[in-house]
């Protein structure tokens, strides 16, 4: 079988409805929408040619509804493997947060490089370090997942873990919500930002883009899948007092970075939009 959008390897428990939504997933940037299989959507005038869209869901429609109703009944190995599934999502999310706000800060990759840092030292997960050496962290990891071939599938784990968190949530089981591990590493590394601002003077008189980082940001949010959304649900709630603050603005494009999945909106760009 020719490779779809889908990885149909990593997420057995879905393996059928994964299969049975390549074509679907091709053509909604890898988004479920529930929407798109009601009756009046998927069925077009007596008589005219289907769309190719139209196509595609009548060939999921079968599996959707199965799966729906299997995942409302909570089996339990579906249930593990959402749980897996929104994880990663949120762990790369994170990671491209991390990305995203670096380089809106202009530390992609920092200026000079930390001298502790070696070329192959990748923990960017300890956001307990300075701002400078989880930047050059997250760079280094970076170029190592641009050069290893062996860690190229993850984008494609990544995007079926969100279109497989999306059809639970419009299934209707609750959105996701982010766990202690990610908000703690988003308040950390909200934290060193914060303590780079204040020590970097020239970065606050000099006109920082944040306004339109942030705006950005938040409008990639749109488009994140339900990941995303309860994410930014979570971010919002959190550090929503300190938005119009200058300091406070840039903590929460860094926030909004993380929570969002810069992560996911990477995926979209790999997938074709909706005909």
């Amino acid at each position: 079988m020719a490779a779809g959008k889908l990885d149909t390897e990593t997420y057995l428990p879905f393996l059928e409805l994964l299969e049975a939504c390549q074509d679907y997933a091709e053509l909604s940037g890898c988004r479920f929408l529930k929407r798109d299989f009601r009756k009046e959507e998927s069925e077009g005038p007596v008589g005219a040619k289907p769309s190719a869209m139209q196509e595609a869901v009548c060939k999921a429609a079968l599996k959707v509804e199965e799966f729906t109703k299997r995942v409302l009944a909570r089996e339990e190995a579906l249930r593990e493997c959402v749980e897996r599934a929104h994880r990663f999502v949120m762990t790369e999310s994170v990671r491209a947060g991390i990305v995203a706000t670096c380089r809106e800060v202009g530390m992609w990759p920092p200026e000079p490089k930390p001298s502790e840092v070696p070329d192959d030292d990748c923990s960017f997960q300890d956001t307990m370090a300075p701002l400078a050496i989880i930047a050059q962290r997250a760079f280094n990891d970076e170029a190592r997942r641009s050069q290893d071939a062996l860690l190229q599938p993850l984008l494609r784990r990544a995007t079926t873990a969100s279109f497989l968190v999306d059809f639970v949530t419009e299934a209707g089981l609750p959105p996701p919500t982010l766990s202690n591990q990610h908000y703690e590493m988003l308040e950390e590394f909200m934290s060193r930002v914060d303590e780079w601002m204040g020590n970097n003077a020239n970065v606050r008189n000099a006109g920082s883009p944040a306004p339109l980082a942030r705006e950005a940001l938040l409008r990639g949010l749109s488009y994140g899948g339900a990941t995303a959304e309860a994410a930014r649900q979570q971010v919002m709630a959190r550090w929503s007092k300190n938005w119009e603050t200058p300091t406070g603005t840039l903590l929460n494009v860094a926030a909004a970075g993380l929570a969002i999945a810069a992560g996911i909106a990477a995926m979209k760009r790999a997938s074709r939009p909706r005909a």
